[in-house]
């Protein structure tokens, strides 16, 4: 406002118009804060677009590599499945981890998961023969040289005798440790 006087009127005008500067400063002070903030937005949406598209990537290689690992998890069971030999692991302990339906079958189990957690002495008939079958187990475990086509004599549990032409091979985790047999 213009000022017309040194009077109260002129010192009124004066108080006006520095009341009027100083809201004038406080908008451009609040300007800037929403310019500052408007690209920080920006900063922050373009950082999260750029994480989020980096998240959608990793999560469409999980999802391909999870359905890959399906797809091989079927084959192999099915390679079990209908391979026609007896197949079976297990752990450090001997304890039976699994088998396949042939290996069941011939010792009396009606379907594989039937003989996790089971030993060999819980399938074979206590014996020199079993004592000494797992010693060799055992054997090929600390060693973690694997026992190929050598002939096994074999008592099932129907009392049948069968000589089955094995290999015993050491199964390693991803650091190269023993930790069973097949």
């Amino acid at each position: 406002a213009t000022k017309y006087s040194n009077d109260e009127l002129g010192s009124l005008t004066d108080a006006f118009n520095q009341m009027l500067e100083r809201i004038g400063d406080h908008e451009a002070e609040l300007e800037r804060a929403r310019d500052n903030l408007e690209q920080l937005v920006e900063q922050r949406t373009s950082s999260l677009k750029k994480v989020n598209t980096k998240l959608e990537s990793q999560i469409e290689k999980t999802t391909a590599a999870r359905e890959s690992l399906r797809e091989q998890s079927e084959v192999l069971s099915n390679v079990l499945t209908n391979i026609p030999h007896y197949v079976f692991w297990m752990s450090r302990d001997t304890v039976y981890q699994g088998c396949n339906q042939s290996f069941a079958d011939a010792v009396g189990l009606e379907r594989p998961s039937d003989i996790i957690g089971r030993t060999f002495s819980d399938l074979f008939e206590a014996g020199s023969k079993t004592q000494a079958e797992l010693l060799h187990y055992r054997e090929i475990m600390d060693s973690g040289v694997p026992d190929m086509d050598r002939d096994e004599e074999l008592s099932l549990p129907d009392g049948s005798e069968v000589v089955l032409l094995t290999s015993l091979v050491p199964l390693k985790n991803l650091d190269g440790a023993v930790v069973g047999l097949l």
